[in-house]
């Protein structure tokens, strides 16, 4: 029946239709059906995202027919595919349309995709180039293919970056070069694909391996179809592009200046590079260039295959680069700057093998033959007069070091390498001028198993010092008790390793059999670790070699850690007394950064510490009796100890001469102990009164009594020079012998008086002086410029203010005398009044402000007592 109708009424019908599952239902009614409705159903499949499929459908499974119905059917042939699939996993097929999406998007748009997770992309011709199927490359350009759209995943350089990353390779891996995208000539060369790659040659459209269309700014890797051949090893295509385009790009490096023949030797494809260097490829070819390690800091250097290929620790492959002619000489001198061959070669341990490549992964080879192949290259290297013996500069994260091959060698345990070194002439101990530390000390590494004792072992037979050390850096022992976080087993590694050298004379102390002086020991790092069980276990070890030397070490060591756990730690350690007797800092330390530590500062000072030594450019004394802030009885405590340990309150600071001052100048003012407790700076009088009372002042030319009773009768301290007068007789004869000018200092110091306490002060000295003795008509002294007798001062002093013409301050200072003393002309002595609270109950007031509120009213101003 279907048969009988004409074809326009079931065209006519199709195009009525506007679902594809009906349409494909009627179209598998009969073959003359399906003939009419197949271009319908194409057309509507067109219009579906999902049917859009089909085309790669078609073209992975070589349907001419097919595709020729998508294209007719409208569909694009320039459509992009993105694939769903995780970036590791290889291509061997196009995924499954249920793994994909389709999208008219032509490049990605997430810029921050990271590469193992980079969506992969491709479009039509791609697949068709990968398959080698020339006529479905002919009929995609014929309806409007594009030549050189990208695409990412469709051929092994997917995998690139990955392999060499592992391999540690500088060349090939374009960091800067963005996920590249490659063209389908690319892919035709990369999968091997002869029929399509040489299409694409004989149509001239292999100007451009890569699609810079979405990403005009991104750097281009700068890989020719000779780097693609000699990447994927394909010998035939290598050999076809020769017979096509000469031998002129064999030489051409890309952007990171690899050659083909780089890419060759790294993916191990050797009849490739046998070829390029029959053609003319030169495998000494040094390359410069400049690689940004971290943002904005470039780093410029020269490297070569066979460097490069070291560096992987690929030593078979070393090995073949040999006998294929590179000269390990020139690349040598090629890497100034970074480690020279025979150092690299030495820096790993060589039965740990390599990371090599499998196609899909990485995984690391440990073998035999690594070891055999690395002392073939070292006797090679040694052959060819490569400087074993020189030290060598490591850049690391902390810095740079130097280190000879030896070094590198025993470092990693690399028993094979250092026997054979040896053999060669190494010097056992490194070099002395430049080596950071010692083979030895380099080889006392518990992280490396147990060929760490054969290591050790093998270098004391050969005569190692199992003590020398180099300036400012690590002993042998040290490194052994460098770290506190290690597992069981390596702790009971490092006891064989210590008891191993000590056996053969290893000092864990500071100085060593060659006269050196260690800066750090094995102890120092126990301490510095706080592993006190660690350090107690190792002293009791090396007890009978240890000297003063290292308890101020461990001083040192405390001090700089800053922790007052270690610092009571040490402290405690030295019953001798060696830091309190020899270290003159201890002391001052304590005072400055623990003062709480009280207890800490007696036992110093019991094992022998110096009570007067500099502390903060003063005396301990002083040091405390100036801290305004510390508790009174922290400050009494301290201060006790330090007297009963023989501090003198007598003793000046000695301050360090000073540029530009004359002799006997100072910077700070010369003055003891006694002199801040005569000031009250401390705070309280019962300082003085304990410092007298346990130092009194004796007869001594060292002792200049009078000064301390003029400067207490200076700052009016009543206290300070009753307990000084009273601490001995040498004090009040003192006093009795200067009393004149005492008495005479005393008033003057009275008419230089600014506050009321001042005054009040002052006239409590005057009335001790005169108690003891002192009379008021004594003679005159003789340097003094005033030639009144002390009574007639006085007396002038409380009749300031009958002169209109008066101060102020005058007035205040004979106000405030009167209200104190009671003296006329006809008493040969005042008489003292009782203290007035209501007087001096603003004490801080000015003698100027009070002077004020007198001259402000005519009448005598009196003061009526209201209480303290």
């Amino acid at each position: 029946m279907a048969q009988r109708l004409p074809v326009e009424i079931w065209w006519a019908i199709g195009e009525e239709i506007d679902n594809t599952s009906d349409l494909a239902s009627l179209a598998q009614v009969c073959t003359q059906l399906h003939r009419i409705i197949n271009p319908q159903l194409y057309r509507l499949a067109a219009q579906s995202v999902i049917a859009l499929k089909a085309i790669f459908w078609g073209v992975s499974h070589g349907m001419h027919s097919t595709v020729n119905y998508c294209i007719a059917g409208g569909i694009n042939p320039n459509i992009i595919w993105h694939s769903k699939q995780d970036a590791k996993v290889k291509i061997e097929l196009v995924p499954t349309l249920e793994e994909c999406v389709i999208s008219f998007e032509s490049a990605i748009t997430v810029q921050d995709e990271t590469w193992d997770h980079r969506p992969r992309y491709w479009s039509p011709i791609h697949i068709a180039a990968m398959f080698d199927d020339l006529p479905m490359v002919q009929l995609l350009l014929s309806h409007g293919a594009r030549p050189d759209l990208g695409s990412f995943g469709a051929c092994p350089c997917y995998h690139l970056h990955d392999y060499t990353r592992r391999v540690r390779s500088s060349f090939i891996y374009f960091p800067w070069a963005r996920f590249p995208s490659w063209t389908p000539y690319h892919v035709a060369i990369c999968t091997g694909s002869l029929e399509v790659g040489k299409y694409f040659m004989n149509q001239n459209v292999d100007t451009d391996m890569e699609c810079f269309e979405w990403y005009p700014s991104r750097p281009r890797t700068g890989m020719t179809p000779f780097h693609v051949a000699a990447l994927t090893g394909n010998v035939h295509l290598l050999r076809m592009l020769m017979e096509r385009k000469g031998t002129r790009e064999i030489e051409k490096a890309d952007a990171r200046g690899a050659t083909p023949l780089v890419f060759a030797c790294y993916h191990g494809n050797w009849e490739c590079a046998s070829i390029l260097l029959q053609h003319g490829a030169n495998i000494n070819r040094v390359c410069t260039r400049q690689i940004e390690q971290q943002p904005g800091h470039v780093e410029t250097y020269s490297t070569t295959i066979l460097a490069d290929t070291l560096e992987s620790s690929r030593f078979e492959d070393c090995l073949r680069l040999l006998e294929l002619g590179s000269d390990p000489r020139i690349s040598d001198r090629a890497r100034q700057g970074r480690l020279p061959l025979i150092h690299q070669l030495c820096m790993d341990s060589w039965d740990r093998g390599y990371w090599d490549y499998n196609g899909t992964t990485t995984r690391q080879v440990r073998t035999e033959a690594q070891v055999i192949s690395g002392l073939k290259l070292l006797d090679h290297f040694i052959k060819e007069g490569l400087d074993f013996r020189q030290s060598a500069r490591e850049h690391l994260d902390f810095g740079a070091i130097h280190n000879t091959a030896l070094c590198f060698a025993a470092a990693s345990a690399n028993l094979a390498a250092v026997k054979r070194l040896i053999e060669a002439g190494a010097d056992v101990d490194g070099d002395p001028q430049q080596d950071i530390m010692t083979p030895m000390a380099r080889a006392c590494n518990v992280y490396n198993g147990p060929e760490t004792v054969a290591m050790v072992t093998m270098l004391i037979e050969a005569g190692a010092s199992v003590n020398r050390v180099r300036d400012n850096t690590k002993a042998p022992l040290w490194m052994l008790w460098d770290d506190v976080n290690i597992d069981a087993a390596q702790q009971e590694l490092r006891k064989t390793l210590t008891d191993l050298l000590l056996k053969h004379g290893s000092n864990p102390g500071r100085s060593t059999d060659h006269g050196d002086i260690a800066f750090t020991t094995a102890l120092d790092s126990r301490l510095l670790q706080k592993d006190f069980a660690g350090f107690e276990d190792l002293r009791a070890r090396s007890a009978p070699s240890l000297d003063d030397d290292d308890f101020l070490g461990f001083w040192d060591v405390a001090v700089r850690m800053e922790d007052p756990e270690v610092v009571r730690y040490v402290i405690e350690d030295d019953t001798e007394g060696v830091i309190a007797r020899r270290c003159r800092t201890a002391l001052a330390y304590l005072l400055t950064d623990m003062p709480h530590e009280t207890d800490l500062i007696t036992t110093l000072l019991d094992r022998g510490a110096n009570p007067n030594a500099t502390c903060a450019n003063d005396t301990p004394l002083s040091y405390v009796l100036s801290r305004t802030t510390w508790p009174i009885p922290r400050k009494e405590l301290i201060l006790k100890t330090l007297l009963d340990a023989g501090a003198s309150i007598h003793r000046r600071p000695q301050h360090p001469p000073i540029a530009g001052l004359d002799d006997g100048d100072t910077l700070y003012r010369d003055i003891t102990p006694l002199d801040l407790a005569i000031q009250g700076l401390d705070g309280s009088a019962k300082f003085l009164e304990m410092m007298l009372e346990m130092q009194p002042l004796r007869d001594d030319s060292e002792i200049d009594a009078y000064r301390y009773i003029s400067e207490a009768c200076e700052v009016g301290n009543f206290r300070a020079l009753s307990a000084i007068i009273n601490s001995s007789e040498h004090a009040h004869r003192t006093m009795r012998e200067n009393a004149s000018t005492l008495l005479h200092h005393l008033l003057d110091c009275l008419l230089d008086s600014t506050t009321m306490r001042h005054v009040n002060a002052t006239v409590d000295c005057l009335q001790l002086l005169l108690e003891n003795g002192v009379d008021l008509l004594a003679p005159l002294p003789e340097d003094v410029a005033d030639e009144r007798m002390a009574k007639q001062k006085l007396l002038g002093y409380m009749s300031l203010d009958d002169s209109p013409q008066c101060s102020d301050k005058d007035r205040a200072l004979a106000w405030c005398l009167r209200q104190k003393i009671h003296f006329t002309d006809n008493d040969d002595a005042p008489s003292f009044k009782p203290e007035t609270t209501a007087l001096f109950f603003q004490l801080h007031t000015s003698l100027d402000y009070l002077g004020k509120i007198l001259g402000s009213d005519s009448r005598r101003y009196h003061i009526v007592s209201t209480g303290s």
